[in-house]
């Protein structure tokens, strides 16, 4: 199983919309299929998601390859924005997980642009 996430827009402001399609590249059965939105910390040896805005189940049985399947999430009204220091990065990110029931999971993600209101 292999997937694709592709956004539908630009910079998203918090409490907006995020939407898009998980492309099917390579077909297979799955459990389930979902789509979140991650706020993760990523250093040189640490990845570890801070929060998760979780889809319900976008799609379950068979998957074919070239299907899309679409899905649309809120990002938090207070959604911190993204931040890149010396040592690592917080950044937002859409990400497709399919549960295989007896493989490996196939996950896939796409980094998300935020819009934040000018500080007045």
């Amino acid at each position: 199983m292999k997937l694709e996430v592709s956004l539908d827009a630009g910079p998203v402001a918090p409490g907006g919309q995020v939407s898009g399609s998980v492309r099917v590249l390579d077909g297979g059965e799955v459990r389930e299929l979902t789509a979140q939105l991650v706020y993760a910390e990523e250093t040189a040896d640490y990845t570890g998601a801070m929060l998760r805005v979780r889809s319900a189940p976008l799609a379950t049985g068979q998957l074919t390859t070239g299907q899309a399947v679409p899905f649309s999430l809120t990002l938090p009204a207070d959604a911190l924005p993204n931040q890149t220091g010396a040592s690592g990065q917080v950044v937002w990110k859409a990400i497709a997980h399919a549960d295989i029931a007896h493989g490996i999971d196939a996950n896939a993600g796409a980094p998300l642009e935020l819009t934040l209101p000018p500080v007045s």
